[in-house]
């Protein structure tokens, strides 16, 4: 809780918001960590036949229902750009006549979470405003799938990722729409983003033991980690 903020050596946290919300709570020190991926879990996969029919789609979304991301998919059905959604809290909402015929149901894990993110053309990734997300686990899983990524533009996310080359990003739904419409036509160049968003994962070691390596040299510097 905020009253033992006091009590620890060091908080890592996902975001820079944060930072001077634990100083004012007391705390000592308060480093930034961000999400990551499993490179045996997040792979690219080749899809059987039977699985590209259940998860093949050419634009697709996978995430809990926020307002903004309602609002931004029913405005691509509406514009005749099909995006499947997959994820929890869904039915019921403002555009849910819109979305219902591209509802894939609530969330997934394990295998079928890898066969959808690999089974998407361009997978879409808006962050969560609830959080204050500049990034989150889909920002590194995605691309680490060897999957094209399209998305929500954040000042970290450009730093995490070289815009154009390892992943293509959108502020608006009308600059969204257009980047679909442009990288549907293109799919050599999807291709080419997809690769280089992978390795810029392996490279910059976005993986979970590259954060844990992180952390160890941040509480640890001069090297001295315990045994």
């Amino acid at each position: 809780t905020r009253a033992h903020a006091s009590y620890f050596d060091v908080h890592f946290v996902q975001r820079v918001v944060n930072i001077n919300e634990l100083y004012a709570c007391g705390a000592r020190r308060v480093a930034i960590c961000h999400r990551s991926y499993d490179p045996d879990f997040h792979r690219p996969m080749i899809l059987s036949e039977e699985d590209k029919r259940q998860f093949h789609t050419p634009v697709g979304f996978i995430g809990t229902h926020e307002a903004e991301r309602e609002a931004m998919i029913a405005f691509l059905i509406e514009q005749g750009i099909p995006v499947q959604v997959t994820g929890n809290d869904w039915p019921g909402k403002k555009y849910w006549s819109v979305i219902r015929p591209y509802y894939q149901g609530p969330s997934v894990y394990g295998e079928d979470y890898i066969k959808r993110i690999n089974g998407m053309d361009i997978a879409l990734h808006f962050l969560r405003h609830g959080n204050r997300d500049e990034q989150d686990s889909r920002t590194f899983e995605i691309p680490a799938c060897g999957v094209f990524m399209l998305a929500e533009r954040s000042e970290l996310h450009q730093q995490l990722f070289e815009a154009n080359k390892e992943a293509v990003f959108f502020d608006n739904r009308e600059e969204l729409l257009q980047r679909i419409i442009e990288y549907k036509q293109r799919p050599d160049e999807r291709a080419r983003i997809a690769a280089a968003g992978r390795n810029r994962c392996i490279q910059s070691g976005y993986s979970h033991e590259g954060r844990l390596t992180h952390i160890l040299k941040t509480v640890y510097p001069d090297g001295s980690i315990p045994e």
